[in-house]
């Protein structure tokens, strides 16, 4: 029960697939860590090649295995969340612009608690887009953006939108 609370703490951590990728060269780096002989060593190595967020959360998971020499708790550990990485939905998000931290903390969050925690993002960035975002999952596109918006109005509103025009050059021609 213990180890699949840590593994739902990591998750909730995972917020790209990029964080997914560092959490996953994590685990390799905790499976090689199983064979030194000096704990501290593993947690040098984490500290050097891994965010820090990153190299906290999973060096203080593997410090509660190494601290009772429990190789096969470490094992199982490291097997489960390997299990749980490759078990994550991918949203993919195209935007036009290149988001911030927070702007990814804040999408993240609000992906998490309406869809599930274990959504998370493939950011990407398209120039095209405007004033939205280009939304794929399991293969579907949305578009919500204010180009979209715009033609959809345009396109169930066409006569009216002529009707005014025509009354506007008439109106103005007079």
């Amino acid at each position: 029960m213990q180890e699949k609370n840590s593994i739902n703490e990591i998750i909730k951590q995972i917020r790209t697939q990029e964080d997914a990728g560092a959490f996953s060269e994590g685990a390799d780096i905790l499976e090689e860590g199983i064979y030194y002989r000096d704990p501290s060593a593993l947690r040098d190595k984490l500290r050097s090649r891994l965010p820090q967020r990153i190299d906290l959360a999973l060096g203080g998971e593997a410090d509660k295995f190494l601290s009772k020499k429990d190789a096969d708790g470490l094992r199982s550990f490291i097997a489960s969340l390997r299990g749980a990485i490759k078990n994550l939905r991918i949203l993919r998000l195209e935007l036009a612009f290149d988001p911030t931290g927070e702007t990814i903390d804040y999408i993240s969050s609000w992906v998490k608690r309406e869809i599930g925690p274990d959504m998370i993002l493939d950011l990407g960035r398209d120039l095209s887009i405007r004033g939205g975002a280009r939304i794929i999952f399991h293969g579907k596109l949305v578009e919500k953006s204010l180009g979209t918006m715009i033609a959809s109005w345009i396109e169930r509103d066409r006569e009216k939108i002529k009707e005014s025009l025509r009354h506007a050059v008439t109106v103005r021609n007079q």
